[in-house]
């Protein structure tokens, strides 16, 4: 059985005790285990999907892949990998609730093949507290998604999909986007305006991007 020793606060790593080689990394606070590649017979089977500890990197050290990089204690990428990223534009009137989940949801969710942004045409200066709040308890960070205008986005990156959530029942109006970005529509309600709960809107969100990554 492995031998696990406390490497700091709250991180526990794993060995080998008769050989020892690393076996796994355990933060007790995420309740996760994170196991080493080398334990298994064919490693070459499984795809990694993201970095970790990026911030601890050895400078000038680069590995040509276009995966998420992640800091340490941060699930949200501080960094992307330097090959050509596909990227999409979640667009709506204010950049509130459902584009601050959306573009949360989709860079956990994608192995770094595609990057996903958002805007309103008329954004709000402050984050949705209803979001920022649903974001912080699943472990996002809420800042990574402030509101930011579709104009800051003509000039690049290059986006390859517009997704919008106006509602037109509701008299919301998207913006057109310039470009010749390939353009999806997704209306769902709003959890901002109380009409329905975060945790209903991310669940839908969650499959329709599933669906999204595993079809592009």
């Amino acid at each position: 059985m492995p031998q696990e020793f406390e490497s700091s606060p709250g991180i526990f790593r794993a060995f080998c005790p008769t050989w020892g080689s690393a076996t796994h990394y355990r933060p007790v606070e995420r309740e996760e285990i994170h196991p080493c590649l080398g334990i298994y017979d064919d490693p070459g089977q499984y795809r990694a999907s993201k970095h970790v500890f990026y911030d601890e990197h050895v400078a000038g050290y680069e590995l040509a892949d276009n995966l998420p990089r992640l800091a340490a204690n941060h699930r949200d990428p501080v960094a992307w990998g330097t090959q050509p990223t596909r990227n999409i534009l979640f667009l709506c009137t204010g950049n509130l609730a459902r584009l601050m989940l959306a573009e949360a949801l989709t860079n956990r969710m994608s192995t770094g093949g595609v990057r996903a942004y958002s805007a309103g045409g008329h954004p709000t200066e402050a984050v949705n507290s209803g979001a920022a709040t649903w974001l912080s308890k699943h472990g996002y960070e809420p800042s990574a998604s402030m509101s930011k205008s579709w104009h800051d986005f003509t000039a690049g990156p290059e986006i390859n999909w517009v997704i919008t959530f106006c509602d037109s029942a509701t008299g919301e109006s998207c913006h057109a986007f310039p470009g010749n970005a390939n353009r999806v529509h997704w209306g769902l309600p709003d959890p901002a305006g109380g009409a329905v709960a975060f945790d209903e809107v991310a669940a839908t969100l969650s499959s329709l991007i599933r669906h999204f990554l595993d079809s592009h």
